[in-house]
């Protein structure tokens, strides 16, 4: 649902229904967003697998998982449900989020 979400082009139009939407939902207008994804793929992507040698899940929807869990305290199992990125990788990624201030 995120995916489709971050595909539209209406999602890059200031004051439109869908970016409304992405900062109720989300608390950051889209560009801080995109911003914010620049920021992390700087530290945390190393490659295209994690340490298990396997795909890795999209910085972008681990970006909106955390702004979820920082904006409306969702939890890991709410990520989970939302983006199908298990509970143990979106813990990892919310710390090391913490402590990048």
């Amino acid at each position: 649902m995120w995916g489709r979400m971050l595909c539209d082009p209406q999602l890059s139009i200031a004051e439109s229904k869908l970016q409304k939407i992405f900062m109720r939902r989300f608390w950051v207008p889209h560009a801080i967003f995109l911003t914010l994804v620049e920021r992390t793929k700087g530290w945390h992507e190393s490659g295209p697998t994690d340490a298990c040698l396997q795909s890795r899940c999209p910085t972008e929807l681990k970006v909106l998982g955390w702004l979820r869990m920082v904006g409306r305290t969702a939890c890991f199992d709410d990520i989970e449900e939302l983006t199908g990125i298990k509970p143990p990788t979106i813990n990892v990624f919310f710390h090391k989020c913490l402590k990048m201030g």
